[in-house]
Formats: C-alpha cells, structure tokens, sequence
C-alpha cells in the first residue's frame, strides 16, 4: 500500500545569528570529517568505464592481427583473429546489437530500482558484461551469429550505467559538489576509452593479442565490479564505512531512502523536457563526430592513419579536462544556477553547432583548418557536465536516475540510427557529402540548445515535493 508524504524544506522556525554559525561550522566538520564519499565516486566511475571498456573491446580488437608466415596460417586457423573475417552485414550487426539490447531494457530500470538495490543490479549487469567480454574469443571463432547475440546480452549488462549516474549523484554528492561528481561520473567514457585504446596497442604485438583484449578487459572489469559490490552502498546511512558527521553532511538536503517515480508530474515538467531534449541533442548531434571521426579524419580528409589516431586521443583527452574542469568551476562559481546552467551547455551544444555548421562552409583543401574544428568540436562537448547532465541532478534531486535513463535511451537512439544516415547520406565519405550531415547535426544542437535555455530552472522541480513510498 502506498501513503503519499510532502517534504516541505521551508517548514522550519527562524534561526538567530549564532544558530546558523553554528550550523555552518558543523557543517564544514561534517565535510572533512572523512571523504568516504570520494571513493564511492572513484568506485562507481570505475564500474561506468570498465563497462565501457568491454563494449569497444570489440572495436578494438578488428585492428589485431598476429604477423604470422604463410604456412602457418594455412595449417592452423587459431593464429588468426576471426573478428576481421566477420562479413560486412554480420559487422552491423555486431556494432548494433550491444545500443539495441540497451535501448530496450533501459526503460525497465525506474520501476526495477523501486523494488531492487542499485548495488545488486549493477554487479549483475557487471558480472553479464564479463562473462560475455570472456566468451568472446571462443563464439567468434565457433559462429559469428553467437557473437552477436553475446553483444546483445552485452547491452543489457550496460543497461544500469545512466540510472547509475543519477542515482549516485542524487544520494551520495553533497549539493555543493554536485557537478563535480556529475563531471566526473559521466567521464566514464573517455575513461574507458583511453584504457581500452592503450591495453589493446600493446596486447596487438602479442600472438593471439585480440583475445588477450577480451580477456584483459574481463578480468579487470571483474575485479573492479567486485570493489563495487563491497564499497558501495545505496544510501550512506546503510553504509557501516562511512562516519556520522559525513553522512549528515551529505543527507542535509537529500533524500534518505527509495521514492517511487511520479511520473505524471514527471511528464508535466517543462524544466525536465528540456534536459531529456538537451539530451537528445547532444548525443544525436554530436554523434557524427564520435562514430565517424576517423572516417572523417582518414578519408574525407585524407588525414593519415597515425595523425587520425593521434587528433582522436588529443579530442578525448580536450573532452575530459573540459569535463571535470566545467565541474569544479560550477561549482565554485557563484551566480545563480540557471545561469550557469545556460551558459555551460551552450558552450557545449550549443557552441558546437556553430562550429559544425562552419565546417558545413569550408572546403576539403583547408585541411589544417577542419581538422582543428572536428577535434575542437568533439573536445568542446565536454562542457555538458555543468549544462543538462547537471540540471537532471538539479531539477530531478531523489529522481535524478530518472531523467538519467532517458538521457541513455538519447544516446542509444543515436547509435543504432547514425550508422544507417551517415551510410545513407555519405557512403564513399566524400567531404561535400559529411557537409549535409554536419548542417542536419549542427541545426539540431543549437535548436535543442535553444529549448534547454528557455524552459531550464535553477532550483528542484515540484515533483520532487511529491514522494511516494512502499510501506
């Protein structure tokens, strides 16, 4: 049976001078009394990122290949990496599978986190990301249609990642930390990336070094997820690590237990649309960029092989500082919320649709140039920790996993779809061809931008007055 509770915060009697020293300095005590809560935060963006890890090991692992001699790889077929065999509408497949399998089970994870811990959840989606990574070596060399069906499973491990975000950040990170754990949450991405990009350049000088990926990645996504389930805990209350002053601290202004979701109040929220379509167009606008930067870089733009490699690490490593750096500065600036809000996801969307509307104008013979606008473009969207992925955190508080996931389902729309337009409208990826692509995409960030700015607010939304609870 559910009761309907209001938490009114205002409802409290004045205090004096002294009264709010007082509290100021308890605070602060609470504050440095331990820092549990940071590793809490480095433990959870290092489930994020492994997951991550897993995921692209497939990516990375076409690029191996053991130089072996003639003779051996005729009389044995285990020296060979069977993932460059795999035919090219079996590859599809493969990259779609794991957003598909995502997609779909992510809106089964608001009601799934009324009833079940986070922490369980997420060591069974860790424990299902390892076990498919493991088997990966041994079902691509059996039959391709196995792999795939490993990467769909793969998906559904991944599907707690978002809510994850939302949740820790609505539980575990005091409000005046809230984009700093917001920055470095969602840096999983770059994180998982970079680990995955250098393990797999040194396990490829090994024979069979694209198992050894799969293997790798499995086993120190194992372990990470086992630090999980033994340090995290879905409210600090409940956690016998952390001290009572910190835990005040971090549960002064912030729910201490499970809500159920109103979602009609929820729907009705214009402050909430416009981070689900803040969302939506980030992740759909810039995707051409992420997907497709080194078909961008290498064959639109007749960049080498090693200098594509070399701008995309320089775009991820520009994209994480801007992301913890919008973070701390958020923070610690001081102006009013809304502003800040406006102002750090137009330096990400909406300042990135700009820039891909320039290259829209520029001619493939500026090489320098448009090089210097795609890693520019790509880094600068890293400024989105301290725009919509922070208002979800403002505007949601208790139900901030919520918005989270459609943020997720946002991201995963763009994978699954962008491969199919970016096929459709650039094929051979000619430059005058990505130049249509680069105005549907930049149109779309500055728009979804624009509805961001309009209809965001600064403070917590009135659903987040209506809680619900299991009794």
């Amino acid at each position: 049976m559910q009761t309907r509770e209001t938490n009114d915060i205002n409802a409290q009697p004045p205090q004096n001078d002294y009264q709010l020293q007082e509290k100021e300095l308890m605070s602060a005590e609470y504050c440095h009394s331990t820092h549990f809560r940071y590793y809490v935060l480095i433990v959870a963006t290092l489930a994020c990122s492994l997951i991550i890890s897993c995921s692209f090991a497939y990516n990375f692992s076409l690029i191996c290949s053991v130089p072996t001699n003639k003779n051996e790889r005729n009389s044995s077929a285990r020296y060979d990496n069977p993932s460059t065999a795999v035919p090219g509408d079996m590859q599809k497949l493969m990259y779609s599978a794991y957003p598909l399998s995502n997609l779909l089970t992510l809106p089964l994870m608001a009601p799934l986190l009324r009833r079940f811990s986070l922490r369980v959840l997420t060591f069974i989606g860790g424990l299902v990301t390892v076990i498919c990574a493991a088997l990966m070596p041994l079902l691509l060399t059996i039959d391709d249609k196995y792999a795939v069906v490993a990467r769909f499973i793969q998906g559904i491990g991944n599907t707690p990642l978002f809510p994850l975000i939302g949740f820790v950040c609505a539980h575990w990170c005091p409000r005046n930390e809230t984009a700093l754990f917001v920055a470095v949450l969602t840096s999983y991405s770059q994180v998982g990336i970079f680990l995955t990009m250098g393990v797999s350049g040194v396990l490829c000088n090994f024979e069979n070094g694209w198992a050894y990926i799969y293997y790798f990645h499995s086993g120190i996504t194992l372990i990470a997820f086992m630090a999980w389930y033994i340090a995290f805990r879905d409210f600090p209350r409940d956690h016998p690590w952390i001290s009572k002053g910190e835990m005040q601290y971090i549960e002064e202004c912030g729910p201490t237990r499970r809500f159920a979701v109103p979602y009609k109040a929820v729907f009705r929220d214009l402050p909430f649309w416009a981070v689900v379509v803040a969302g939506f167009g980030n992740f759909n606008g810039i995707s051409p960029l992420i997907v497709f930067s080194t078909q961008i870089l290498h064959n639109a733009l007749g960049v080498s092989a090693a200098a594509t490699g070399l701008y995309n690490a320089i775009s991820f490593l520009l994209q994480l500082v801007l992301k913890i750096a919008a973070g701390v500065a958020s923070d610690r600036w001081n102006a009013k919320e809304v502003t800040k809000l406006r102002i750090f996801n137009s330096l990400s969307c909406g300042l990135c649709g700009v820039l891909m509307l320039i290259m829209a104008t520029m001619q493939k013979n500026y090489t320098a140039i448009c090089v210097f606008l795609v890693i520019v473009t790509q880094g600068l969207i890293g400024f989105n920790s301290a725009g919509f992925n922070k208002a979800a955190v403002v505007i949601a508080r208790q139900y901030a996993h919520f918005p989270m996931t459609l943020i997720g389902i946002a991201l995963n729309i763009g994978l699954i779809v962008e491969p199919f337009l970016a096929y459709a409208i650039a094929p051979e990826h000619h430059w005058n061809d990505w130049k249509i692509l680069f105005i549907l995409h930049g149109s779309t960030l500055i728009v979804t931008n624009l509805f961001f700015c309009i209809f965001i607010r600064g403070r917590p939304s009135k659903f987040t007055e209506l809680t619900f609870v299991d009794k």
